[in-house]
């Protein structure tokens, strides 16, 4: 009674702001007028602005693609210079492709609400980045190069198209739930520069050697998405934002199955991934490799995460840190790692990828509000450079190895003894552009960001009238129908919103 019978001395500015501090969680509400008023207005523009940009982004692309392309070997031609035949081309970009669209659009379907939106912007930006990104690594090639000439389109640049669409769903889980359709599509245009120019300096002019991507692809892919959250968390109250829609976040059994799915489907497809430009003589060794540094890393991954839970198992270990020996071994998959040095790294990115899980991850978003969604840190960024120290470490030894040949040392290792530093080289340069490529992308893309749907289908997508109780908690069995009387009653009740309102809005007419 004293305390609330006591006169407020504080200043009148002080008062309003505390007042309408209490107030502002009810006015984020559904049900409040104003707030849906102003989502309402906000998600038209964006809609009709992510219209408008695809259509426009789509032409430019045509009339790009009658300018500068035209079709690779003809097709009576069934092998290449290094004996692959054009079948087998196709086999693995179409390996690749499962991977891209269902292995990691499934994977982010972990969160109850927002299944669509994870399949169905992978599916749309995904096919965007795909054609983008092969006319614009082509001209970065040519520059690198020094010399112009059209785009020769066959099975090599569709599978490195895909390897770019991979990069920006790695990014994408970073931020997941968090955007709208024409931020994402935004997201696509903008990071694929910033890939291209990664992979013109490292692929091309340092000649790094990393056969399945761990630095160009999901390190890259991993710090950008992650300095992108981090510039939306800088820009925003990210803890406020969060702690009003954390059930969001949540997921369920159901959804946890699907994520599951796109899990099982990465784990078979990742020797695909990881060997899917390599010649004919090291496309085994890659296979090989992989699979090894694949069960390995299952093992690890039930093995940590049943200790760091205490002898429960969390879902999110297993349907991350059992695949991040595919991104740990990429980089050096082609090289003689031995069957038991392979399953070694798996086993140790499996335990890497559970600790960050079950420690980083939270203490990222507690320190510095930086909210990783789905916990590329854990599967893509930290398993790359791992992958990389490794790569450094294997090239350094490979030279004067007994068990290499010679002209299999010139092949693997361009800069021969020298290799090791490249290698330094490019993890530095791909940290750098990533970093600083995520951060300035997510300061331009920020002012779209959609206010009061996070992690909703329900704002850009139909949704079936089952939608509103995915997640509701469950309500109370009854032996018997509630009576009228009692139904009527429990309608004429006050809301608790309504409860807590009342008093506030005494409080605003006083202040």
């Amino acid at each position: 009674c004293a305390r609330e019978c006591a006169p407020d001395w504080r200043p009148l500015s002080e008062r309003k702001a505390h007042t309408l501090s209490r107030i502002a969680p009810l006015m984020m509400q559904e049900d409040n007028p104003m707030a849906h008023r102003t989502s309402t207005n906000s998600s038209e523009k964006s809609k009709k602005a992510f219209f408008f940009f695809t259509v426009i982004a789509q032409f430019v692309l045509i009339i790009l693609y009658v300018i500068f392309s035209t079709y690779g070997s003809p097709s009576t031609t069934y092998t290449d210079s290094s004996g692959m035949s054009e079948y087998r081309y196709y086999q693995k970009l179409m390996n690749v492709t499962i991977m891209i669209f269902i292995g990691f659009g499934f994977l982010m379907t972990f969160m109850k609400r927002y299944s669509f939106s994870a399949v169905g912007y992978t599916f749309l930006v995904s096919a965007f980045v795909i054609e983008w990104s092969m006319i614009l690594n082509h001209f970065c090639e040519c520059a690198a190069h020094g010399h112009w000439e059209n785009l020769h389109i066959n099975y090599k640049t569709l599978i490195t198209g895909n390897f770019a669409a991979g990069a920006v769903m790695i990014s994408f889980g970073a931020v997941l739930g968090k955007t709208s359709p024409i931020q994402m599509m935004l997201i696509g245009v903008l990071e694929i520069v910033f890939y291209s120019i990664n992979v013109m300096v490292c692929e091309v002019i340092i000649r790094v050697a990393d056969i399945g991507g761990s630095m160009l692809i999901h390190s890259f892919g991993a710090y950008f998405g992650i300095f992108m959250s981090l510039a939306f968390g800088l820009m925003k109250k990210p803890r406020e934002t969060l702690e009003m829609h954390k059930e969001e976040f949540k997921s369920r059994y159901v959804n946890d199955i699907f994520a599951m799915i796109g899990t099982v489907f990465l784990w078979i497809y990742w020797p695909s991934f990881n060997g899917a430009l390599a010649p004919v003589d090291q496309f085994g060794r890659c296979v090989i490799n992989t699979v090894l540094s694949l069960v390995g890393c299952v093992v690890g991954a039930y093995a940590f995460s049943s200790i760091l839970n205490k002898g429960r198992l969390e879902m999110v270990d297993i349907q991350n840190a059992s695949i991040a020996g595919g991104v740990a071994v990429g980089a050096t998959a082609n090289f003689r790692l031995g069957p038991a040095g392979a399953m070694g790294v798996g086993f140790a990115v499996s335990c890497i990828s559970c600790l960050g899980y079950r420690f980083l991850t939270p203490l990222m978003e507690r320190k510095f509000n930086l909210h990783d969604t789905c916990g590329v840190h854990n599967l893509h960024g930290m398993p790359g450079v791992f992958g990389a120290i490794v790569s450094i470490i294997v090239t350094a030894v490979a030279p004067t190895a007994a068990f290499y040949p010679p002209d299999e040392v010139a092949a693997l290792l361009p800069h021969g003894t020298n290799q090791f530093g490249y290698q330094i080289a490019s993890l530095l340069i791909t940290l750098a552009i990533a970093c600083g490529g995520g951060f300035l992308t997510g300061l331009l893309i920020f002012p779209l960001s959609p206010e009061h749907s996070v992690g909703r289908d329900d704002l850009f997508w139909h949704v079936p009238d089952d939608f509103a109780e995915l997640g509701a908690a469950p309500q109370p069995e009854e032996d018997d129908e509630m009576p009228k009387d009692a139904e009527l009653n429990d309608l004429a009740a006050p809301s608790p919103i309504a409860m807590e309102a009342v008093p506030l809005a005494a409080e605003v007419a006083a202040v």
